[in-house]
């Protein structure tokens, strides 16, 4: 049997396949002529990008070479019962809620939070000792701060207070 296409083999029933158009076998004629040796856009001008002649390569030649071949890998995998990374124990919950009050609430409760955490932490083995340490720091060091602010406070309100009842005592 013979390679058709389906414009050569005929429909089942019918008789012989039909004669294929002339335009499959001979090439289309030029539509414009050439001048000068280059290919010609409408308008007259030249195509852009194409070189004159049918001399131009299919493809560009290769730039670069095959990639370098891997060498086998640096490090290879664990020997067999290698432990691993030691699972961490977790981070003791008052140690953080200590902090986060004594900077951000009420320091006196940063201090009460951060030694329960301690006492905790030195029963359980939790991580979070520096954040407990630091919020008992801090909320000492704030609530002297806070402490003397109330009483810098108080002695300007006294100040003011007596100044004023005392000229308005004068003056009766």
């Amino acid at each position: 049997m013979t390679d058709q296409t389906p414009y050569d083999s005929p429909a089942p029933g019918s008789g012989p396949p039909a004669p294929r158009p002339a335009s499959f076998d001979q090439p289309a004629p030029p539509s414009q002529p050439y001048s000068q040796g280059q290919a010609q856009a409408p308008g007259g001008y030249p195509q852009p990008g194409y070189a004159p002649g049918p001399s131009q390569p299919a493809y560009p030649p290769p730039g670069y070479g095959p990639p370098p071949a891997y060498g086998p890998p640096a490090y290879g995998p664990p020997p067999p019962g290698y432990p691993g990374y030691p699972v961490q124990p977790p981070l003791n919950t008052y140690a953080i809620l200590g902090l986060i009050l004594a900077i951000f609430v009420l320091p006196p409760l940063g201090i009460y939070f951060g030694t329960k955490a301690q006492q905790q932490i030195a029963v359980t083995g939790e991580r979070g000792v520096e954040l407990a340490k630091a919020a008992v720091v801090v909320g000492w060091v704030l609530s002297i701060l806070f402490a003397v602010l109330f009483l810098i406070w108080c002695a300007f309100a006294v100040s003011i207070f007596s100044g004023l009842f005392g000229a308005a005592a004068l003056s009766n």
